[in-house]
């Protein structure tokens, strides 16, 4: 697990249906849990696309809206900075997180809504 350096490269992430509301995402799809340690699990665009990270989820049977993305740099600003770590495994050799282990549960909620409002702002990236 090594820190993500290049501060503009997207993480990925994949926004459940039942975390969209007027179609657009929630801050739930952007809130880490507990039980994975407060990380939130993303996935790396310098190493797959969007439409590739997208494709690999649902064929796996799980349910995605679409693709959304941010970057470490607009996690690391404040309030609430967080980083970005490079983090594979084997079901997915591009994964990366977030870990919000450092922030209080409402640092938490509102780095998500945070999140939330850049990806929305930059758009869905896939389909």
């Amino acid at each position: 697990m090594n820190r993500i350096h290049d501060l503009d490269e997207v993480q990925f992430r994949q926004v459940h249906p039942d975390f969209v509301l007027k179609g657009l995402p929630s801050r739930k799809a952007f809130m880490p849990k507990k039980e994975h340690g407060w990380k939130l699990s993303m996935c790396r665009s310098a190493s797959t696309s969007a439409k590739d990270f997208f494709h690999s989820y649902t064929k796996m049977g799980l349910k995605s809206f679409g693709v959304y993305g941010v970057t470490p740099r607009e996690l690391a600003e404040e309030p609430n900075p967080i980083e970005c770590f490079s983090s594979p495994s084997r079901r997915n050799p591009n994964h990366s997180h977030a870990d919000f282990s450092g922030l209080s549960s409402k640092q938490i909620k509102l780095k998500a809504d945070d999140m939330c409002e850049k990806a929305i702002s930059r758009g869905r990236l896939h389909p």
